[in-house]
Parts: structure tokens; sequence; C-alpha cells
């Protein structure tokens, strides 16, 4: 084998291994594009919920914090209300939660919609954090954080998780 078909050998891999390259990952941008932008949607008679995180599970912030720096810093859960029918529709959207042991108290929970002030989810853990109206045809995007609130937490408090979902049902008007 001399030089020149040597050459030609590792060329001919350069250029394969670089076209499957692109080709890989040209594919897996679009996947993950295509992905991100359904988000996981549930459809109900007339309404569509799509959360935009993919996914049911409240996302929040991994560390506790404060009732300011919750506000601010822990991570948004959109949810956008899709109301497909042409009458109004009303619908509740509840946060619950796992009771385990290894389950942080919810009394030490605090969430946030649109911005609004913060309030403790153990208050309204029987009763919709949101209720919404939507005319026919109409859709609405929420934005709810979610945080442990550093004030309350207790050294009994440590190694425990929240394990929490959204729950969003259409209500008759």
């Amino acid at each position: 084998m001399n030089i020149d078909e040597l050459f030609k050998k590792r060329l001919l891999f350069f250029f394969t291994s670089f076209i499957f390259i692109v080709i890989v990952t040209i594919s897996s941008s679009y996947a993950i594009k295509e992905n991100v932008d359904k988000g996981k949607v549930i459809n109900n008679e007339n309404i569509e919920i799509v959360f935009e995180n993919n996914q049911d599970d409240v996302h929040y912030s991994e560390y506790p914090l404060s009732y300011e720096q919750g506000i601010k810093l822990s991570p948004s859960n959109l949810i956008r209300v899709i109301n497909n029918g042409s009458d109004d529709k009303r619908y509740d959207i509840y946060i619950r939660g796992d009771e385990t042991t290894s389950s942080l108290d919810i009394n030490k929970v605090y969430y946030s919609i649109d911005g609004r002030e913060p309030r403790n989810l153990g208050s309204d853990i029987t009763n919709a954090v949101y209720s919404g109206l939507l005319a026919g045809n109409e859709e609405k995007v929420i934005n709810i954080k979610v945080w442990a609130a550093s004030e309350l937490i207790d050294n009994n408090d440590q190694g425990k998780e929240l394990d929490l979902h959204f729950l969003v049902i259409e209500d008759d008007i």
C-alpha cells in the first residue's frame, strides 16, 4: 500500500465521518426542537392543557429560597390552557403532592402565580391555586413558580424532597 492509497482511504474516512456527524447533529437538533415546542399535552373534553416543561411535574428551586428570592429565582412552570370549543369554560389548577415520610411538609412551600404575591401552598392544598375562565377559542398562559421557604425549613427537613404535580380540572359554568 503506497502513500497515495493510504491518503485516499483516510480522506474517504474523514468525509464519511464528517457527513455522518452533520446528519446526526441536524437530526437530534430537529428532534429536540420538536419535543420542546410541543410540550406535554392533555386533552379534556373541550380544554387542552399544554405543560411547556413537557411534564405535569412541578419544577421548583433545588435549594430553599426566601420569600423575595423565590419570586425572582425559582424556575417557571408554564401552563397553556386552550379552549377549543365555542362555549365559555371554567378551569381550576391544583398542585398535589405525595405524602410520604421523605416528603417535605407542604406548609413549608410557597407558590406565586404570574408574579403575584406568594402564598403558602399548605393553606391552599384542598383548594385550587388558580381558577380561570376562557371564552370560546381562547387561550391563556399561566406562569407558576414554586419553592421551599428557607425561613420555614429546619434541621428536621434535611434530605426531604418535594414531589408535586399539577392537576387541571375543567368545570361546568
